[in-house]
């Protein structure tokens, strides 16, 4: 089974339709990983949130959605994504913090040290297998406010300065792939960038055999 992992769509819908057609998705044959952050920027969150529901999309909290759900600011924040409000408290057990794929760890943000090491030294002590998905349902036991930390899978964003938890291959949204360091075991699927935001846009990764391949309308990575 391939699993397809795409994020950031922020408000608008072609993003996902977009992917889903260039990599030929079938629901009920792939699998569909959304990271997080349909809502803002764009004016359509609620066409996004139903086109992934419909898809059978498993989906991951971004900072965008627990914002909301925290009544936090962030930015950029459009009004109408307040309005989602109840919708998003009433279906948050449809939501997860982590989730992962022939061992690679899928977040919104991505998993630092700070996060990985404590939750690395819990296992140990329980006498746990260091796997992906063991790490996905510590960081899933974890209360909306708990994550809402700067190094958390929320809002994480890789640097010199907080690396990376390494254990793993991750994929992850949240931060443009052009600004994320080339040597880092750390996939991006943020459909931003410099080169344009058109209609034809799209960007996702496909998880297969241990392996992550990213696919991107401006080039093949």
């Amino acid at each position: 089974m391939r699993t397809i992992v795409i994020s950031d769509c922020h408000g608008s819908p072609w993003l996902i339709s977009n992917a889903l057609n260039a990599s030929g998705y079938q629901k009920g044959s792939d699998r569909l990983i959304f990271a997080g952050d349909f809502m803002d920027i764009g004016d359509s969150p609620e066409a996004c949130w139903k086109l992934l529901e419909e898809e059978g999309a498993e989906l991951l909290w971004g900072n965008h959605e627990v914002a909301i759900v925290l009544r936090q600011y962030v930015s950029p924040q459009d009004p109408y994504s307040w309005t989602l409000r109840e919708d998003l408290i009433k279906k948050q057990k449809d939501f997860k913090i982590a989730t992962s794929a022939d061992n690679i760890l899928i977040t919104h943000a991505g998993l630092s040290e700070v996060w990985g090491a404590p939750i690395q030294a819990n296992l140990q002590d329980l006498g746990l297998e260091l796997t992906a998905q063991n790490f996905a349902d510590v960081l899933n036991s974890n209360p909306l406010p708990d994550i809402w930390d700067n190094t958390s899978p929320l809002w994480y964003r890789p640097s010199k300065y907080i690396e990376p938890y390494p254990r793993f291959v991750q994929v992850c949204g949240h931060t443009p792939p052009e600004a994320i360091p080339t040597q880092i075991d750390y996939y991006s699927v943020d459909p931003y960038s410099r080169k344009g935001f058109g209609k034809n846009r799209y960007r996702y990764a496909i998880i297969e055999y241990g392996k992550v391949e990213i696919f991107d309308s401006n080039q093949k990575v």
